[in-house]
């Protein structure tokens, strides 16, 4: 008897968390002051990215640039998380699908704090980054595809670059790795040089320097082809 009260009070415990856990969701999502705080972190996000790089906006006026961002905006409804991919010190990554089935990588910060200031700066980090990212939009850079600007938490959506990064994917295939991914050629390897030079080249020309080049920053998709993070 003790056995069963056990396990119906078990059960009851895991019911009454996961309704909370949807619950949370549910208020998180529609909570007009996080909303609220969302648009705010945009707006001084995109204040930032015009002050420190006012050379990047090509559009004839504010109205059109602020158009050409818009198009990205995308409802979290239409996201699905999955696995995380890695993280660091401005936040983590990851795997992600946007609907219809279109296989993404998602970055967004470490976690929420206490401290709603604290966040709205790691919001505002990110945004500036997304805003770059699609301001510098070059075939050997990682390509934005969707934000979420509307609600917390603030995510950017990129293509997904399945085999990682650089750094990890050359030592998985040294020679005599068991496994490796792929077999690499000195055509290969040149290939990179190649097009990390190529996406250089093309922040130089806008103005922009990177200060982080290192193939931790360097992504590999298929067919090896590589792109750079900003």
């Amino acid at each position: 008897m003790s056995v069963l009260v056990l396990a119906a009070a078990l059960v009851g415990w895991m019911l009454v968390r996961r309704r909370n856990h949807r619950n949370n969701e549910v208020r998180l999502q529609s909570n007009p002051v996080l909303d609220e705080l969302a648009a705010l972190s945009m707006q001084h996000a995109m204040a930032k990215f015009v002050l420190g790089y006012s050379q990047l906006i090509a559009a004839k006026s504010m109205e059109e640039y602020v158009a050409g961002i818009a198009v990205l905006e995308t409802p979290r409804s239409s996201i699905r998380l999955y696995g995380e991919l890695g993280r660091g010190i401005s936040g983590r990554v990851m795997r992600g699908e946007l609907t219809p089935g279109l296989a993404i990588a998602v970055k967004l910060r470490l976690a929420f704090g206490a401290d709603q200031a604290v966040d709205a700066v790691a919001d505002q980090a990110l945004l500036v980054e997304a805003l770059l990212l699609r301001a510098l939009e070059h075939p050997c850079l990682v390509r934005v595809v969707a934000l979420v600007t509307q609600s917390i938490p603030v995510m950017l959506c990129t293509e997904l670059m399945e085999h990682g990064d650089l750094r990890t994917f050359l030592r998985a295939c040294r020679p005599g790795a068991e496994n490796p991914p792929a077999k690499i050629t000195p055509s290969d390897l040149a290939e990179v040089a190649s097009r990390m030079a190529t996406a250089l080249r093309h922040l130089e020309r806008n103005g922009v320097v990177h200060r982080d080049i290192a193939a931790r920053n360097v992504l590999v998709g298929g067919l090896f082809l590589v792109a750079c993070v900003i």
